[in-house]
C-alpha cells in the first residue's frame, strides 16, 4: 500500500522518478489503485478538483501508473471500472458471490481503504471474516492494517459469535485481545464473550479490566451507560467498596458534585440504576439525590425528565436533609426551576412535619438543625431574599442573569412554606420541652419517695431505664411517655398491695391492744 498512501497524501512529491524508486523496492501496485489514479486525472484537468500541489496529477504520473499496470493486468486493467464499488456491492448480495471477491482480492490485489470506501471499514471487514475469515489473511498481504479496526471487530464478534471456536478462529487470523478490546467483551452482558475471555485471559487481570470498565461506565467517559452492562459486571466479579467508591463518587475532596456520574451528558439512567441496586438507605443513593436535586436540565433548565426523577427517588423512600434546604433555595432563583423547588419544599414539608408529630423519635438536635437551616438559607437571608425579589438566573449554555421588577409568586410561596416549617417545628419544640419538664418532675418526685425504692423486683428494669433516659434529658417524648405510663401502673399496683398490707397488720395490732 506503499504507492496508495504515497499518492493520496504525499501527491506532490510522488513524480515519475519516486514512482519507479517505489516499484523497485518492491511496492505492489494494486488495480484499484489504478483506477483511482486515471479518475483524479481526469477531475483535475476538467476543473473538478481544487488546483493546488495537494490535489495535481501530473500527465508523466498517469502514464507511469497506466503503463505499469498495463504490464500487471494486461487487458483486464478495466481503468473504467471501480474495484471499490464493485467490492461492497459483492460482499452485500445475497447470496455474496465469494468467487468473485477472492478474485478481486487475490488476483487484482484489492484491500478497502477508509477513504474510498462507503460503508464503515470495520463493517466491511467483520462482514468478510463471516464469508471466508481466510481471506483476511490476504488482506493482510495486501497491506490491510487490522490494527485501527481490531477493537471495533472483535466488539462485533463478541456480540454475535456464541461459539468458542469461532472466537479462536478470529484470534488465529491476525486480531488481538488488546486490553481495550477486553473490556467491550465484559460490558458485552451475555456468557459466551465472558466464558471465553476467562479461558484466555489471567483471571487477575480480568478482574481488573472488570473495574476500569465499572469506572468508566459510571464515569463521564462513557457517554451512553447501559444498566445491563453494570449489572452484568456486578454479577460477573467481585467489586470492594473501594472500586465502587471510585467509580461512584469524586474524588477530589470538592463538596460538589458528589458523584462523577454528574459530569455525564445524561446521568439519569445511572442515577436510576444506583437507587435500584442500593437502595433508599445506601449513601451512594443519597449523595445521588444530591445531584439529582442540583442538576439543571440536559437541554434546557427546566427538564421534566429530571423533574420527575426526582419524584422517583421521593417515592422510594428517600428523605431530605437540613442541608438540602440551601440547595431548594438556590434552585429556586432558577427562572425555569421555580416551580420545581416549590414542588420538592412541599414534599419536604409533609416528610419533616409528619415526623415530628407522629413523635417517631425525630431527635430534639435535627429539629433545632431543620429550623437552623431554614432560617439561615432562606428566612433571616438578606442576599437570597434580595436575590429572589429582584433576579433570575437561568442556567445551561445561554444563560444569565435578569432583572425582574417584583417578587415571582413561585418565590413568595415559598419563603411562606420556609416560615410555615419552622413555626411548626417551633411549637413541636416548645411542646415536646413542656412535656419534658412536667414529667420529668413528676417522676423525680415519685422516685424520691419510699414506694418508689420499694417497688418489687420486676419493676427494676424500667425503673433502671427511666435514670437512663433522665440522665440524657429525656430526648424522645414517646419513648418518655411509655416508660413513664409503665412505671405508674407498676408503682400503683405495688402501692395498693403495700396499704392492703399495712391495713392487715394495724389491724393485727388493734386485736392485740384490744385483747390486752
Amino acid at each position: 500500500m506503499a504507492l496508495f498512501y504515497a499518492f493520496n497524501n504525499h501527491r506532490q512529491i510522488l513524480t515519475p522518478v519516486v514512482f519507479n524508486t517505489i516499484i523497485k523496492r518492491g511496492a505492489a501496485l494494486p488495480r484499484f489503485l489504478i483506477q483511482l489514479v486515471d479518475k483524479e486525472y481526469h477531475r483535475y484537468e476538467r476543473g473538478l478538483l481544487e488546483r493546488s500541489a495537494t490535489t495535481l496529477v501530473s500527465s508523466g504520473i498517469l502514464i507511469s501508473f497506466l503503463n505499469r499496470g498495463y504490464e500487471i493486468y494486461k487487458e483486464d486493467i478495466e481503468i473504467t471500472s471501480d474495484d471499490n464499488a464493485s467490492f461492497e456491492r459483492l460482499l452485500y448480495s445475497i447470496p455474496s458471490p465469494v468467487e468473485e471477491i477472492k478474485t478481486l482480492i487475490l488476483n487484482y490485489g484489492f484491500t478497502p481503504t477508509r477513504k474510498l470506501c462507503s460503508t464503515p471499514l470495520q463493517d466491511l471487514i467483520y462482514k468478510l471474516s463471516k464469508l471466508d475469515i481466510s481471506l483476511i489473511d490476504h488482506l493482510v498481504k495486501n497491506g490491510l492494517d487490522l490494527i485501527p479496526i481490531n477493537d471495533a471487530v472483535m466488539e462485533k464478534v463478541f456480540r454475535d459469535v456464541t461459539d468458542q471456536e469461532v472466537f479462536v478462529s478470529y484470534i488465529k487470523h491476525g486480531f488481538k485481545l488488546t486490553d481495550q478490546t477486553i473490556k467491550k467483551g465484559l460490558l458485552i452482558p451475555q456468557p459466551a464473550p465472558l466464558t471465553f475471555l476467562r479461558a484466555c485471559i489471567d483471571s487477575k487481570h480480568l478482574e481488573e479490566l472488570a473495574h476500569e470498565c465499572m469506572v468508566d461506565l459510571l464515569g463521564p467517559a462513557t457517554r451512553i451507560f447501559r444498566a445491563e452492562s453494570a449489572d452484568h459486571l456486578l454479577l460477573s466479579f467481585n467489586f470492594p467498596t473501594s472500586v465502587m467508591d471510585k467509580a461512584v463518587l469524586v474524588q477530589s475532596g470538592v463538596s460538589f458534585p458528589n458523584t462523577r456520574s454528574y459530569l455525564k451528558t445524561y446521568p439519569y439512567s445511572v442515577w436510576r440504576w444506583i437507587l435500584r441496586t442500593y437502595g433508599v438507605n445506601h449513601r451512594y443513593t443519597g449523595k445521588v439525590f444530591d445531584d439529582a436535586i442540583s442538576r439543571a436540565g440536559i437541554r434546557f433548565v427546566g427538564d421534566p425528565e429530571l423533574h420527575s426523577l426526582h419524584d422517583v427517588f421521593l417515592d422510594a423512600g428517600v428523605k431530605f436533609k437540613p442541608h438540602h434546604v440551601k440547595i431548594l433555595a438556590c434552585r429556586l432563583l432558577h427562572r425555569d426551576m421555580s416551580a420545581n423547588a416549590l414542588h420538592l419544599i412541599n414534599v419536604l414539608k409533609v416528610q419533616v412535619l409528619s415526623t415530628a408529630r407522629q413523635d417517631t423519635f425525630i431527635p430534639v438536635d435535627t429539629i433545632k438543625l431543620w429550623i437552623r437551616s431554614f432560617k439561615t438559607e432562606v428566612i433571616d437571608n438578606d442576599d437570597w431574599n434580595n436575590r429572589m425579589r429582584t433576579i433570575q438566573l437561568e442556567g445551561g449554555t445561554l444563560g444569565g442573569v435578569y432583572r425582574i421588577n417584583r417578587p415571582p409568586e413561585d418565590g413568595l410561596k415559598f419563603l411562606n412554606e420556609s416560615r410555615d416549617i419552622v413555626d411548626e417545628l417551633s411549637k413541636c419544640l416548645v411542646n415536646f420541652d413542656r412535656v419534658l419538664n412536667s414529667d420529668e418532675g413528676l417522676l423525680k418526685r415519685r422516685m424520691s419517695t419510699g414506694s418508689m425504692l420499694q417497688a418489687p423486683p420486676q419493676a427494676a428494669p424500667i425503673i433502671n431505664t427511666v435514670e437512663v433516659v433522665l440522665d440524657e434529658n429525656v430526648k424522645h417524648k414517646r419513648k418518655f411517655s411509655l416508660i413513664k405510663s409503665n412505671v405508674e401502673n407498676t408503682i400503683k399496683n405495688h402501692h395498693d398491695s403495700n396499704e392492703n398490707k399495712i391495713s392487715s397488720i394495724q389491724s393485727g395490732e388493734i386485736s392485740i391492744k384490744e385483747s390486752k
